[in-house]
């Protein structure tokens, strides 16, 4: 059978509706909507990163594949890039994925490019071969883990809030920080945040976010929730921990984004209690499933989301490709 013949041509703002309805039909755990789409495009922007977004269209005109480029804004390498070809299943075994790949492989060089990244699902060996034959190698694995609220049992965890709340450390949103320092309750966030960050497994050092950038990537994301945004404060008023729920437009579930605890009060159950607070918000919001990711290497956090329930799925796996250093 004769391969299509596609239309190629660089993203429109226009387009993002398109975009972000493939993403979210064959990735659910990455839905995403237009407006999303469009905000996470201006973050790259205005943080000056190399980015860009290339369409496949099919004789139709309804968006086949696509492929994109950026940078990591929270471990910046102006020579290492991130790097994603989806092609919609009904029109795959066209050529479409290699064109679109080729597409990226002559932007990254001619930006001479040190490494790209690019995530494969451990199930979709079809992805994995396509990686391998392009010289890209696993690097690391990372899992997304999810929970059913709905039938969640907290009986075992009845007495944690109260023996914590004891022994000096209390929880509250970002909501409730927001309404009792209402000068400076976004310097606190950015505060806790910079500190619980460093110890995130990651591919690359993690680079600085000054406060004007996490007000705008984090604080004015479009799924930003304060109610959902839960911390740990001891009683001198000190933030040392945090667990935060995010919204896509694109889908019902919550997705679960950084927890951590400051070195000194791990060991006392904080990061189990940050998640149980979640898991209540969610089930007063209808929400049926909330889900997380975590590095492979990352087993504290890995042993917290089992002990609360949260099943893995199938593992993303890292892959990267380098090129010569000249």
């Amino acid at each position: 059978m004769a391969r299509m013949t596609a239309l190629y041509r660089n993203f429109a703002e226009s387009d993002a509706p398109a975009v972000a309805a493939l993403v979210s039909r064959l990735y659910p755990d990455r839905a995403v909507s237009a407006t999303e789409l469009l905000n996470a495009d201006r973050d790259q922007q205005n943080a000056g990163s190399r980015h860009a977004r290339f369409l496949a269209l099919a004789p139709g005109g309804e968006l086949a594949g696509f492929s994109a480029y950026d940078q990591s804004l929270g471990q910046f390498h102006p020579r290492r890039f991130r790097l994603e070809v989806i092609v919609a299943p009904e029109w795959r075994q066209q050529g479409i994925g290699a064109a679109l790949y080729a597409w990226a492989e002559t932007q990254l060089l001619t930006v001479n490019a040190l490494t790209v990244r690019s995530n494969v699902s451990e199930d979709d060996e079809a992805a994995q071969r396509f990686a391998r034959q392009r010289g890209f190698a696993e690097e690391r694995r990372t899992w997304v883990s999810s929970l059913d609220v709905t039938h969640f049992d907290a009986a075992p965890y009845a007495g944690l809030e109260a023996r914590l709340l004891a022994g000096g450390v209390q929880l509250l949103s970002a909501a409730d920080l927001a309404r009792q320092h209402p000068h400076d309750w976004q310097a606190r966030l950015h505060a806790l945040f910079s500190e619980v960050r460093l110890d995130v497994p990651r591919s690359d050092p993690a680079t600085p976010i000054s406060l004007s950038q996490y007000r705008e990537w984090i604080l004015e994301d479009p799924g930003f929730l304060p109610e959902a945004f839960i911390l740990a404060r001891t009683q001198g008023g000190e933030l040392v921990g945090q667990s935060d729920l995010y919204r896509s437009q694109n889908s019902p579930d919550l997705f679960i984004g950084l927890t951590g605890v400051q070195r000194a009060w791990r060991g006392l159950g904080l990061a189990t209690a940050l998640k149980l607070r979640g898991v209540r918000y969610a089930q007063a919001q209808g929400v049926a499933r909330i889900w997380t990711d975590n590095e492979s290497s990352n087993a504290p956090m890995l042993r917290v989301n089992e002990r609360l329930g949260f099943v893995r799925e199938p593992a993303r796996l890292s892959v990267v490709r380098h090129w010569p250093e000249v």
